[in-house]
């Protein structure tokens, strides 16, 4: 059996996202490169946050009455400040290029649970898994 070879590119390591109908895949069938499909603004969080391999899922939730807060739940797999630190790194460039959009980010460690079921806001919708 071989094994793929490494790539620096963390956006190659992601290979579904989850999209109102249904898992996407990210890769062409045919040649196995990377596809871009049109990604609402959830997806963009989500593939943004997606570039650190440990992110497991991602839920996203926007209040109807305030479009302008934006919430957004990163799962990993344990409690680790150096992955932490690399997902504060990506929220902080969110937040720079969404002006005037605020954000709620909170990271959850899954600790062996699922990710699905971690998030128990109703208003809040899975939009990566990994």
């Amino acid at each position: 059996m071989t094994s793929k070879p490494h790539s620096d590119n963390a956006f190659e390591r992601i290979d579904h996202i989850l999209t109102p109908d249904g898992l996407v895949s990210l890769h062409s069938a045919v040649t196995g490169k990377l596809m871009l499909p049109r990604l609402d603004f959830s997806h963009e969080i989500a593939f943004e946050l997606a570039s650190v391999p440990e992110v497991q899922a991602v839920f996203t939730s926007q209040l109807k009455d305030r479009q302008q807060l934006f919430f957004v739940w990163a799962i990993v797999r344990n409690r680790d400040h150096d992955i932490y630190r690399k997902i504060f790194k990506v929220e902080q460039s969110i937040i720079d290029k969404q002006r005037p959009i605020q954000f709620d980010f909170t990271i959850m460690p899954s600790m062996g649970k699922d990710p699905r079921t971690l998030v128990t806001d109703p208003c809040a919708r899975l939009v990566y898994i990994r």
